[in-house]
């Protein structure tokens, strides 16, 4: 795609800003651990996601990044559509609040598919830093690694589109990143490739001591009725990788607040939680099921948005 030339100090300064808390993160991680400093991670990690996701959609059209309504989400449509990949001209915005880091991630995974990929590791990382920054909580020592991992990933995905380099924004320790990304993906698809196996082998074994079939059907109906322990927000079904039957795919819903001259905003994002089946038994995790790339995942991104606001809307009511 084209790039937008307006733009170019606005985006060089928040990658510069990402770069500087990248470096600091990992000086953090090589300290003995302590919730304040876990804390400071999980703050930069999220900072990390939003500047380079900002940083991103600038290099593209600045208006993306400066109308927390639904514009910008018009105007993407536009630019990936369009042959050039750049929008139509229009009136210059300008920006006195930027949109929400959730939005940044969700517009800016429209660009790439490497991006589009590890989305949902970088939403977590924001619902991270959400929680360290505004109530003080913090990970523990194994999560926060995966979370932090997960941001890398996303961070090396945006670093290459905007045509950077990766050992320029992670310095001296850019190898050891490359590497721990590379364990931290081949680790979850491993595991995700081994689940559905298992899940398989369990269920043809299952099917296989049944020899009447009328019987094997009666177990079949009461498997597939079974009740999931399910607790996701918002759920849909999916064809099962391991058995092919109906299984269900849950997204946990989150919110953020952008503070506007003493007005809050409210956003609500989808993070995927996972995969379950009621006939094989198979769990995945949302980064699992991610690295699966299941071909029939359902595309409901713009169902996900408006449903999510609608039930963030009705949570805030309750307080």
């Amino acid at each position: 795609m084209t790039r937008s030339t307006a733009s170019v100090a606005d985006w060089e300064r928040l990658y510069a800003a990402a770069r500087y808390h990248a470096r600091a993160a990992l000086e953090l991680q090589d300290q003995p651990w302590n919730e304040h400093a876990a804390l400071d991670i999980a703050n930069r990690a999220g900072a990390i996601i939003e500047l380079l996701s900002k940083a991103l959609l600038l290099t593209h059209d600045e208006r993306l990044i400066a109308d927390p309504s639904t514009v910008h989400r018009h105007l993407m449509d536009a630019i990936v559509e369009r042959p050039d990949g750049r929008a139509a001209e229009g009136k210059k915005a300008v920006r006195k609040q930027t949109v929400a880091a959730s939005v940044a991630v969700e517009l800016v995974r429209r660009l790439d598919s490497s991006i589009d990929a590890r989305a949902d590791g970088a939403k977590k990382a924001i619902a991270a830093r959400n929680d360290a920054v505004h109530l003080a909580v913090a990970l523990h020592q194994r999560p926060l690694t995966d979370v932090v991992l997960a941001m890398a990933a996303f961070a090396g995905a945006v670093i290459d589109a905007l045509k950077q380099s990766r050992a320029d924004f992670w310095g001296t320790r850019a190898g050891d990143v490359a590497q721990r990304i590379s364990d931290f993906e081949a680790e979850t698809s491993v595991a995700a490739k081994a689940a559905v196996d298992a899940a398989r082998r369990k269920y043809d074994g299952r099917q296989k001591s049944f020899s009447d079939p009328e019987t094997w059907a009666k177990v079949l109906a009461l498997l597939v009725a079974r009740e999931l322990p399910i607790t996701s927000d918002l759920q849909a079904s999916v064809d099962c990788p391991a058995c092919s039957h109906t299984a269900t795919v849950g997204w946990g819903i989150e919110g953020e607040a952008e503070d506007d001259h003493g007005e809050l905003t409210y956003y609500a994002y989808t993070i995927l939680d996972g995969l379950w089946c009621p006939v094989c038994e198979l769990q995945l995790d949302g980064e699992q099921l991610e690295a699966l790339d299941l071909e029939d995942m359902p595309d409901v991104s713009d169902v996900m948005e408006a449903d999510a606001e609608a039930y963030w809307e009705d949570r805030l009511s309750e307080i």
